[in-house]
């Protein structure tokens, strides 16, 4: 049995209801079943004082306690000013977030979703060609680029990829905004879908700059799976490399300047040959197989896997240490201004 203290940001996804099936382990939030549980699996934002001290609850000694997270150490950092995290000393067996040195991979692509896109591989390429030639061909192909965003200025990259946007507009390049940093987020809900295949381009600009391994929904959802080539910006390249499709997407860290990466965009929309060959990838071959093999199981199912594994004892002498000292200066630097937008 796998105990969720509660599910993530405490709301239970249709798919994720109690009860619900990871490999041949049940998942359950229900709370007075702690005792029973191999693993209790604890979200970042339930790291309370109350929780930490555990002195009223039953804790055996064969249990696994799981720190989990998919959010960024920006973003935990800035938590930790908002709502206090406790130390968390000698609390934690296991951690469970995107890194790839976690105990228990817990990427942003879920399962589900990584099916769809890498299923798509070698006998799609032909589908591929024909929505780039769709979305080549609307009428108002000159608006290419989509962006969604809703965090501003709450952390150092909300801030920093708002300057590089308006560095890209400026330079002359088309970019539609959608979300609740413009005031439009209902606006972006009408969008046809006939609209929405015109869009060539997406902005996959993460709130968090160069944190390791860090990869959200937005290359995801909003790029890959959208039949959509990512501009991405935030992520390092280096992680990507190992964590997306080859030659799948464009990096701002390639590029000198906003101006010179708007340039090469605008290229990309005026010749179709080049802008297609970023979805060569759909060939079937090495990375791709690697790729389908990482992202086909669920965070839960591999927690499972490694409970069966019979494990060895381990105790995490502090995870809210381990994520800030392993992390980048860029990482974890902290804004200093507000981008304000009326």
């Amino acid at each position: 049995l796998i105990l969720l203290w509660n599910p993530e940001w405490g709301y239970a996804k249709i798919h994720r209801q109690d009860g619900f099936a990871a490999g041949l382990c049940t998942v359950t939030y229900n709370q007075s079943r702690v005792s029973e549980a191999r693993a209790v699996v604890i979200h970042f934002t339930d790291v309370t004082r109350e929780l930490l001290e555990w002195e009223n609850k039953t804790r055996n000694p064969d249990q696994f306690f799981v720190f989990w997270s998919v959010e960024a150490p920006s973003y935990l950092q800035y938590y930790n000013t908002k709502a206090k995290w406790y130390k968390d000393d000698h609390f934690f067996n296991w951690t469970m977030t995107y890194r790839r040195d976690s105990d228990i991979f817990a990427p942003y692509l879920e399962a589900g979703v990584a099916r769809d896109i890498f299923s798509r591989r070698l006998k799609d390429t032909g589908a591929a060609v024909g929505v780039v030639s769709i979305i080549v061909y609307k009428p108002n192909k000159h608006i290419f680029q989509l962006w969604l965003v809703s965090n501003c200025n709450v952390l150092y990259g909300s801030v920093e990829r708002m300057k590089y946007v308006d560095k890209l507009i400026e330079a002359g390049l088309p970019v539609e905004r959608f979300g609740k940093c413009f005031n439009n987020a209902a606006e972006f809900n009408d969008l046809s879908l006939d609209r929405l295949a015109s869009y060539k381009f997406y902005l996959a600009f993460e709130n968090a700059l160069h944190c390791k391994d860090y990869v959200s929904e937005k290359f995801w959802q909003n790029g890959i799976q959208s039949w959509r080539v990512p501009v991405v910006w935030g992520a390092r390249k280096e992680d990507l490399l190992r964590l997306v499709p080859e030659n799948s997407f464009i990096h701002a860290d390639d590029y000198e300047t906003a101006a010179d990466l708007a340039e090469y965009l605008i290229y990309l929309d005026n010749n179709t040959t080049a802008y297609t060959e970023y979805f060569n990838w759909f060939g079937s071959n090495y990375t791709t197989e690697y790729l389908a093999t990482l992202y086909e199981r669920t965070a839960e199912t591999l927690l499972c896997d490694k409970l069966l594994a019979k494990p060895e004892p381990k105790i995490i002498p502090s995870v809210k240490e381990n994520i800030f000292s392993s992390e980048s200066e860029d990482c974890l630097k902290e804004k200093t201004l507000y981008h304000v937008r009326y």
